[in-house]
């Protein structure tokens, strides 16, 4: 078998090399690590209309995970028990968006859920996000040639963090453990005391579902998390990552094609995941309107059992039947999609699957039906960045498919390091991905021991008998052979 790889010793080489040419073509030897992040508001927001300062409150998640076998990144306990957990909450706050937006308190307050991809990498997506929320292009670049788009936000505008890291506690009742960052703790008063606050919150909302909440020790630094790519540039932020483990990850297996659902005790986890989407939900309301929830949520039980299904078990669940298109919900697959993140191939970086069918989930969840439209019209306007439309199959009393319009959108999940080409970047990510020429096999079969002595036996038979029959055909050529004699003229 031929498999080669072309990529050369590290990602600037390779990069150089890429950039070189050979009989006028253009010579490719590897790829960047790329995908999207997802990005979605809890309100709408419109670049005639800035953000104030200290008014946004970020709720993030990865996206993706990573193994050492092509195809085979499962992540169910490292990515998919926050990923679900964030859907969950995401679920909640649509459903209390018209309660918050009645309290005063909450005027210009908002909420940022994120995905973010290529976390396994040197924190590709959120890296990304911070480059283009500094550089004037976050979540869009704005033009003056289209009238409605997104009010771009930066890091002044974030007033909290709340990161859903490894989230899979072996046993009830589940423990939780909340990770804060101790140089931005000491680098401001301020932080500190709303990080306290922060971290009293939640406890008190958890401790009311059934959780037992702890603080990690706070001289230890933050586990693996998308927030420090934001402290790296702004120690302003007061923010938690929430986990499942203490000093050290309680998942064996990190990382690893191993980290499946059998590793999973998936009854217990949809109970835990429910209970801190709701805890988190009642600490966003809170945080908003500046006082408790003083009603019981809609339970969410179902959908994170749902989730869970779709992301570990099955791709032709019902969650992602509903937000496929209509034609193609017979073409599902039945085995999970692996979470690997996509590459940037010449210019170009094309979602994964489970990108697309993460998007779709968060803008079924948190989007509108507009009974109004077909699916011919189910299309935004040019001019307006605002609002995007989907077309999907919509559950099963639906025989004909629903327009979701939503704020749900993509943002670029590939590292500054190749914006700026600076490949030996050690600010950024750098990784990139070696392309592949086409692989081939050549089989040579080798006959069993029966096989061989048939054939050896039969070649000797047929042997002897055409010497015999030699043989016998010369010593008798002049009767066999009689030729006729020559007649004179």
């Amino acid at each position: 078998m031929t498999s080669v790889m072309l990529a050369a010793k590290d990602s600037d080489t390779c990069m150089r090399r890429n950039k070189l040419i050979s009989n006028l073509n253009e010579v490719k030897t590897c790829d960047p690590l790329s995908d999207k992040n997802i990005v979605n508001t809890l309100f709408p927001t419109n670049k005639s209309e800035e953000i104030a300062e200290r008014s946004l409150i970020v709720v993030s998640a990865r996206l993706d995970a990573f193994s050492m076998f092509d195809k085979l990144a499962p992540g169910a306990h490292s990515t998919v028990t926050g990923l679900v957990t964030l859907l969950s909450i995401a679920k909640n706050m649509d459903s209390l968006r018209k309660k918050i937006s009645e309290k005063e308190e909450a005027k210009n307050k908002n909420v940022l859920f994120v995905i973010f991809n290529g976390e396994a990498f040197d924190y590709i997506g959120s890296s990304r996000a911070v480059f283009d929320m500094q550089k004037g292009l976050f979540p869009v670049q704005i033009l003056n040639g289209i009238k409605y788009q997104p009010a771009l936000i930066n890091l002044t505008h974030i007033s909290h963090f709340i990161e859903l890291s490894q989230l899979a506690p072996p046993e009830i009742p589940a423990s939780l453990w909340l990770h804060t960052d101790p140089v931005s703790i000491t680098h401001s008063t301020d932080v500190s005391k709303q990080v306290k606050e922060l971290v009293e919150m939640f406890k008190s909302e958890a401790e009311a579902v059934g959780l037992n909440v702890s603080e990690a020790p706070s001289d230890l630094p933050l586990p693996p998390a998308s927030f420090q790519s934001f402290l790296k540039h702004d120690k302003s932020i007061p923010g938690i990552v929430v986990a499942d483990h203490d000093k050290e990850f309680i998942n064996k297996y990190y990382n690893s094609i191993f980290d499946t659902n059998e590793a999973l005790n998936v009854t217990l986890l949809t109970q835990v995941l429910t209970n801190i989407s709701t805890a988190v939900s009642r600490t966003l309301y809170q945080l908003l309107t500046k006082e408790k929830l003083n009603e019981s949520l809609d339970p969410t039980e179902n959908l994170v059992s749902g989730l869970l299904e779709c992301y570990l078990q099955n791709a032709s669940c019902p969650l992602f039947r509903e937000i496929a298109d209509p034609d193609m919900t017979e073409r599902l697959r039945v085995e999970p999609y692996p979470l690997y993140v996509s590459v940037d191939s010449g210019g170009h970086t094309k979602a994964n699957a489970i990108t697309i069918f993460t998007r779709y989930l968060l803008a079924y969840l948190t989007g509108e039906q507009e009974h109004d439209r077909d699916r011919k019209n189910c299309t935004g306007s040019v001019q307006n960045q605002i609002y995007h439309y989907d077309w999907m199959a919509g559950s099963e009393e639906n025989t004909t498919g629903v327009c979701i319009k939503s704020t749900v959108m993509y943002t670029n999940a590939m590292s500054p390091a190749y914006v700026l080409n600076e490949w030996k970047s050690t600010e950024y990510s750098t990784w990139t991905e070696s392309v592949w020429l086409e692989t081939t096999a050549r089989i040579f079969v080798q006959p069993g021991k029966t096989q061989e002595a048939c054939t050896l036996v039969t070649g000797f038979v047929i042997f002897f008998l055409s010497i015999v029959s030699v043989y016998f055909i010369n010593d008798r050529a002049s009767i066999i052979f009689n030729t006729r004699p020559l007649v004179g003229c």
